[in-house]
């Protein structure tokens, strides 16, 4: 529980000085690899979170993100907070430090190895706590700003007048180096300090231009279409006594593809199957539909889950033959507080086999990039 407090302090902590700092807290993106890597057009919750369930949506978004995240969600104003760590191996291992032409030059199999996310989440449900591993693949996806030569092609122009600068200032250096004339050497040494100050205010010029370039790119893209394939596993533990002992496991896979439907909408569909031994099994089926912009978004979706032979509470497995259903609306938003912090959050409503409400349940989740 202190270890949970101490990062949940640290991301709001990020968050805060983030936000103090300005609303993007943004390096200078002077190369099209700075700002093509640091472009993320989804940001979905933990693959973790999906598994056991815990996120404000049920249906996620399909997309990847290049960074270190750090998910927390609290599902109830009493329960304790869930916490998720989801990170792209071979990613940071290959491409993160490389040059761009690294990753363009790497067949399309390859950078879709790249997209390879793999996570962590645990969350207690009272006396019980459960604890998922989950690992995603982006199969396909509409827009990959690493490949997008629009992003690239706005820097020629600064380009060439830093070349004629640091071209001119190397003949002043030679000048310098050479001549004996001491007027001609302060001279050539005023010009310098007047060629570097062009080029400090060009870079803070390219910057912000670059800036715009980078904003414009997500609103044209926030909600490209994309499709995603997922796998993990679950481990159940009660939690009751000082020792754990272990209820079950179980083994999950999912589907989810997202589909553009103009400049501010979106529609996401999922289907996931969740397996806790020969006679349990857990089927849900859901879609998902988005308004808005890349700062935030607006969500509605309908849930259906369907289970065999669900385990009752304490219980290691289930022998009774039954079923259980249940329909689920959701609604809820998706708020970027700069490059670094989103907020999600939701309420659903669960209606029982028989379309009779069952339950209410508010849902807000944090997720901290770290872009590394």
């Amino acid at each position: 529980m202190n270890i949970k407090i101490h990062i949940l302090s640290m991301v709001l902590i990020t968050g805060l000085n983030s936000t103090l700092k300005g609303q993007d807290d943004n390096p200078n993106y002077n190369t099209v690899e700075d700002i093509s890597k640091s472009t993320f057009i989804s940001i979905p919750p933990a693959s973790a979170f999906l598994l056991i369930d815990v996120a404000p949506n049920k249906v996620f978004q399909a997309g990847n993100t290049r960074s270190v995240k750090i998910d927390w969600t609290l599902r109830s104003y009493k329960s304790t907070p869930n916490l998720a760590i989801e990170l792209q191996p071979i990613w940071l291992l290959y491409y993160n430090n490389g040059h761009i032409k690294d990753y363009r030059r790497a067949s399309s199999f390859y950078r879709m190895l790249s997209t390879l996310s793999v996570s962590v989440g645990t969350v207690n449900w009272g006396p019980q706590r459960t604890v998922a591993y989950a690992a995603k693949l982006n199969l396909y996806s509409g827009n990959d700003p690493l490949l997008d030569s629009e992003l690239e092609s706005t820097f020629t122009d600064y380009d060439e007048i830093k070349f004629n600068y640091k071209s001119r200032i190397k003949e002043l250096k030679n000048i310098i180096h050479l001549s004996h004339n001491i007027n001609e050497i302060k001279s050539s040494k005023v010009k310098i300090s007047t060629y570097l100050d062009s080029l400090s205010s060009l870079s803070q010029d390219q910057a912000a231009f670059n800036d715009e370039v980078k904003a414009n790119y997500y609103r044209e893209n926030w909600n490209t279409s994309a499709i995603d394939l997922g796998f993990g596993k679950i481990k159940n533990y009660d939690i009751q006594t000082d020792s754990v002992f272990k209820l079950n496991d179980g083994i999950g896979m999912w589907l989810t593809g997202s589909k553009d439907l103009g400049s501010k909408f979106q529609a996401t569909g999922m289907v996931k199957f969740t397996r806790f031994g020969p006679l349990n099994s857990h089927v849900m089926l859901g879609a998902n539909f988005r308004y808005g912009n890349p700062r935030f978004n607006f969500y509605t979706e309908i849930v259906h889950d369907l289970w065999n032979n669900p385990p009752k509470p304490g219980e290691i497995a289930s022998r009774e033959i039954r079923q259980l259903e249940k329909t689920t609306f959701c609604y809820g938003g998706e708020l970027k507080l700069n490059n670094i912090i989103q907020l999600n959050f939701g309420v659903r409503t669960n209606l029982d086999q028989h379309l009779k409400l069952a339950s209410i349940l508010p849902t807000a989740n944090v997720m901290c990039l770290m872009p590394l």
